[in-house]
């Protein structure tokens, strides 16, 4: 019998064009949950540095803690619902989708890795009808948010740990195993797995994606709003696994 299969999707500008936990902050700023200023400040430095690849994400993951610091958890998953609802459902990609109708096809566990918090993560993950993701997670003590970020942070060396963790609980095979990804940030995970996929790479990624003879990939299309990823394959016509 053959080992089990994972293909490990990141999410921000590889499944979703853009960055979720942006996404969710503006979200959360325009319904008056966080300071519309905080966030307008904070993120036009972040996207800076994300540009000139100079930001520290790990910077990005507690500010965010902190924001919805002494919040209600539950009040806190709904807001993620809500952002994926009416804001990130519609800028998912079709061929991210047929990627993971595919590897479903073939048996493999799918699973969304990204340093975006749970709030999002999770619920994302629900609206794919995907049952396995990893993120960032926060603590939470007697249902309320704490603001403390909980070790290792889904970024990096920590997105390959979680993953490693979650294949030895799983008996999955990284050897075997798909990750799917935009950022060289992620190279530690991409050189545990068997099929890296580098996706939209960013210019160091595709430097080392060439290097390696990496399959380079484009995600490009937007599925329509509300679409299963059944009716995007049927769109596609092909699967992007390969």
């Amino acid at each position: 019998m053959s080992e089990p299969v994972a293909a490990f999707f990141d999410v921000d500008d590889t499944l979703v064009c853009g960055n979720t936990a942006l996404l969710l902050g503006r979200f959360l700023a325009l319904r008056g949950e966080i300071p519309l200023s905080d966030f307008a400040l904070r993120g036009a430095y972040y996207w800076i540095g994300h540009v000139l690849h100079r930001l520290d994400y790990r910077e990005v993951i507690r500010h965010g803690a902190r924001l919805v610091a002494g919040r209600c958890f539950d009040d806190v998953m709904e807001w993620g619902r809500a952002c994926v609802r009416e804001t990130i459902s519609g800028r998912i990609y079709s061929e991210a989708l047929s990627a993971i109708d595919t590897h479903r096809r073939a048996g493999h566990r799918v699973v969304l890795v990204s340093s975006a918090p749970r709030m999002v993560i999770e619920a994302l993950a629900g609206h794919l009808s995907v049952g396995d993701a990893l993120y960032t997670d926060g603590e939470v003590a007697d249902g309320i948010v704490t603001g403390r970020v909980l070790e290792p942070a889904c970024w990096g060396e920590g997105k390959r740990q979680l993953a490693e963790a979650f294949a030895r609980a799983h008996g999955l095979s990284l050897l075997l195993s798909y990750f799917y990804t935009d950022s060289v940030t992620d190279l530690p995970l991409l050189r545990r797995v068997g099929h890296p996929r580098a996706v939209k790479p960013d210019r160091h990624l595709r430097k080392a994606a060439l290097a390696h003879g990496w399959p380079i990939l484009s995600f490009r299309t937007l599925a329509r709003r509300g679409s299963t990823i059944a009716q995007t394959q049927a769109q596609m016509g092909k699967g992007a696994a390969g």
